[in-house]
Parts: C-alpha cells; structure tokens; sequence
C-alpha cells in the first residue's frame, strides 16, 4: 500500500486504505496520506454557517436552519449561494453572485478562528514522525 485517503466518519478521523478495501490501516503501512480537510483535520462547516448566518442577519433574516446547510455541503458557490437565497427568501434583495462575495468577506475573517478536530494534530504529528507524505485533496474552485 502506497498512499492512503484521510476522511472523517463520526467526526473523527480515520484512515482507508486505497486497495479498493474501506479498512482501517496503521500510519506506518503506507507512505503517503491524502486529507480530506473538512470534518478531518478542521471543522469548517461550524464557521461556514456562522458566515452563513452574518450575511443572511445583515439582509434581515432571524436565522439559517441546519437542514438548508445541509443541504450546499459540497457544492460550488454558484450552486449554494442560489440555493440560500431563494430558500431564505432574500433573492429579490441580493444576487447569488453577491451573496456569495459577501460570504467569502466574512469567512475570510474567521479562519484563522477554526479550530483543529479532536486528534488532528496528534494524527499529523504521528505521521511526520513517520516520514509519511502529507497532502490535502478538495473540491474547492478556491484551492
């Protein structure tokens, strides 16, 4: 085994091995781990809704519901940012386009605020001291 994929599953990092087997594999069977960032190494969904929720508060809404986030979770800014704003019935007070500028803007400012998961830096820590190659893989157009 060469490399291996780092995702999350109940909010805590696990590791699969790439062999076309979901097993869990020990740091030091492989070489390499590729990471998916988010819910794995860092939790930026909680800071993403909290950007959610200040650009929707400055347009008047009271609130951003879990269920509608839950619903953009990993699809790109043209496709969320229309969602958001027609089911939080702001579409006639901004575009998409603006929408999702306005949230870059915000977001932009807390990351530096978005804390580690439980046991991200111990998991990374392991694997330097392991000599395994690191790299973060994602669907971002931003990347």
């Amino acid at each position: 085994l060469k490399y291996a994929l780092v995702s999350s599953i109940s909010r805590s990092p696990a590791i699969y091995s790439m062999s076309g087997q979901n097993s869990v594999k020990a740091p030091s069977s492989f070489s390499t781990a590729i990471f998916d960032l988010d819910g794995t190494l860092i939790d930026y969904e909680m800071i993403s809704h909290a950007a959610f929720v200040e650009v929707l508060a400055g347009l008047g809404c009271e609130e951003y519901p879990w269920e509608v986030h839950a619903g953009i979770v990993g699809t790109t800014p043209p496709h969320w940012s229309k969602i958001i704003t027609e089911k939080m019935l702001v579409a006639d007070k901004i575009s998409a386009e603006e929408f999702s500028r306005r949230y870059f803007e915000v977001v932009a400012k807390k990351y530096e605020h978005i804390p580690p998961m439980t046991g991200a830096i111990e998991l990374l820590v392991s694997l330097k001291e392991r000599g395994v190659k690191m790299a973060i893989a994602t669907s971002t157009p931003r990347a």
